[in-house]
């Protein structure tokens, strides 16, 4: 009968290991860090940190996230939502943002 106990326990504490580390390896922990989480926009901020890496890549964790070039074949990349800067700052201070020039 100790055997048949033995046995199940062993076999639930296996069932209990193997559930919980499926837990943890599907947690995933945001870092604080990547590019992706900072106040500028990822593109933004990368330049900022380093001209050689200007782009925010959501698929690299390496070097907060910043890459040489767009990541274009991450499919979690966005540029509309990393990108910010010169457009911005330039729209937001004109009026109607008709580009004609020729405004009074």
């Amino acid at each position: 009968m100790t055997a048949v106990i033995r046995l199940a326990s062993l076999v639930l504490a296996l069932g209990l290991g193997l559930g919980a580390s499926s837990l943890i390896t599907a947690c995933q922990v945001i870092n604080p860090d990547h590019c992706a989480n900072q106040a500028l926009p990822g593109n933004v901020w990368c330049k900022n940190l380093s001209k050689s890496t200007p782009f925010c890549s959501p698929c690299v964790s390496a070097f907060h996230g910043c890459v040489a070039f767009e990541p274009v074949g991450c499919g979690d990349y966005d540029p509309a939502i990393l990108e910010g800067g010169d457009e911005e700052d330039e729209s937001s201070g004109s009026g109607s943002g008709s580009g004609s020039g020729t405004a009074g």
